[in-house]
């Protein structure tokens, strides 16, 4: 069997498969002998396109657009915070005579506490904050001054959003805030 497949392969190789025939068989299109398939003839380079002068006014590719108005919070001093990632409400302090300005975004409209916790060292149990309640409503940023504080002294401004409400997977909206060291003057 071997024998007979290399017989097979062999003369298949020697002659081919154009049935003992060395000639090619005519193709569609016949040439000439000794002329090349491919015609090389010298020639001169075509002119390159150029821009036609448009005149008129273009047609708008897309409709006119008019565009919505800005959220309930862009024109607010203080942004809120849309990324994620954020732990804690800005706050912007402003010190005063005994006193710090506190500002914040509003964000809920619900109810906010504010206190100002003093950051000198105390031995034994540690004073309790005095917080103040605010409901700004519907105001675009929520305001609250503590008085009564002592000038020059290191104080750090907490906010608390107690009824600030969850996502449908459960995670609880920023709900607190806190300042830097500040100082009343």
């Amino acid at each position: 069997m071997r024998v007979r497949s290399a017989l097979v392969l062999v003369a298949l190789a020697l002659g081919g498969c154009s049935g003992g025939s060395a000639t090619p068989a005519p193709s569609g299109s016949a040439t000439a002998a000794g002329q090349p398939w491919v015609v090389v003839k010298p020639g001169q380079a075509t002119p390159s396109a150029t821009a036609s002068q448009y005149g008129g006014v273009a047609k708008p590719a897309l409709p006119p657009v008019s565009f919505l108005p800005p959220a309930a919070g862009a024109a607010c001093k203080i942004a809120w915070p849309e990324y994620q990632g954020q732990v804690f409400i800005p706050l912007q302090v402003t010190p005063g005579a005994g006193s710090l300005t506190v500002q914040w975004p509003n964000r809920y409209g619900s109810t906010y506490r504010v206190a100002a916790v003093k950051q000198s060292l105390v031995t034994g149990a540690q004073p309790e904050p005095v917080w103040k309640t605010v409901t700004p409503g519907s105001q675009c940023e929520g305001s609250a001054t503590i008085t009564g504080l002592t000038s020059g002294e290191a104080y750090i401004v907490w906010l608390d959003a107690p009824d600030t409400p969850r996502g449908v997977d459960g995670t609880r909206s920023l709900y607190s805030g806190r300042s830097g060291v500040v100082k009343p003057l």
